[in-house]
């Protein structure tokens, strides 16, 4: 009885502990799986972020390897466009000058052409007026310039092959057209200079006197003034004529003074003692007033 009643209880308590067991068991088995279903999870996560991971690498990859190659193509581009507009800045800077240089041109001649032209026109007018006081005059009037002026004119003249324009030698010596004409009157009267509608050129007798020594010079200076210069002529002749060689300077005024205002004689009377006396034709002492013939001409 004792042992039916032990053989039953063992054998429940077998029973519960098999069920023990195999509940633990089943429990453990269920503990195992999900755990490995949340390991799979978790692997499976990790995996998708790592998928995720590396296409996000991959797209950042690729996006800044786009951005660094539109970046790098960019600036080229922008280098090609500043190279090609300054090609054709350069291009067209280089165009342009040719008219504005042939306008510049044009502007220049047309400016010489003018002035060249104004300076003829002055030299015609003066010219006539200078035929008036001298048929007014009844003799040809000393323009009022010194041989030493006159010498520097011809060394500037000289310096022209074939010569040049009045309006352009007056622009080289920063002077007025005008200011040049009792010089190239006296220049034309002697015979050293010759102006042909405006243009100036130095004769022979202009370049032989133009490069002579003092002494030559005074003596080539003498004949030309004793040829083309009416009123030094007229002083010698009347010096010579006189015993004494000499006369009142007085005397020449008056008689100038009958075809002249005051001013006017005593101008020319002025101007042909300065070249009598470069010449060494004669002398004249303010003081005593007397004109006499020079040494080196008795």
């Amino acid at each position: 009885m004792v042992d039916k009643l032990y053989a039953i209880l063992t054998g429940q308590e077998a029973q519960r502990s098999s069920h023990t067991n195999t509940s633990v068991a089943g429990t453990g088995s269920a503990k195992t799986d999900s755990t490995s279903e949340q390991s799979n999870t978790a692997g499976a996560a990790e995996s998708s972020a790592s998928k995720d991971f590396d296409n996000g690498s991959s797209a950042s990859n690729n996006t800044s390897y786009t951005n660094d190659t539109n970046g790098s193509s960019n600036p080229t581009d922008a280098e090609n466009h500043e190279a090609s507009e300054s090609r054709g800045n350069t291009d067209s800077n280089r165009a342009e000058p040719e008219p504005n240089r042939r306008q510049s041109q044009r502007g220049g001649l047309d400016d010489h052409s003018k002035a060249q032209t104004e300076a003829s026109e002055k030299l015609a007018a003066h010219e006539n007026d200078t035929k008036i006081k001298d048929n007014n005059a009844r003799t040809e009037l000393l323009p009022n310039a010194t041989p030493g002026g006159l010498a520097g004119l011809l060394d500037v003249v000289s310096n022209y092959q074939g010569g040049v324009d009045l309006a352009d030698l007056a622009a080289d010596l920063s002077f007025e057209v005008d200011d040049l004409f009792p010089l190239i009157d006296a220049g034309t009267m002697l015979g050293l200079l010759t102006v042909d509608n405006g243009h100036c050129t130095i004769t022979r007798d202009g370049d032989r006197w133009c490069h002579a020594d003092v002494l030559e010079a005074k003596k080539l200076f003498a004949q030309l003034i004793m040829d083309h210069a009416p009123l030094v002529r007229t002083i010698d002749r009347a010096l010579r004529n006189h015993p004494d060689r000499g006369l009142r300077g007085e005397l020449i005024l008056d008689l100038l003074r009958s075809q002249h205002t005051d001013e006017e004689a005593q101008q020319q009377f002025d101007i042909a003692v300065t070249w009598g006396r470069y010449g060494e034709l004669f002398d004249y002492d303010a003081d005593d007033d007397q004109l006499t013939l020079d040494d080196a001409n008795k």
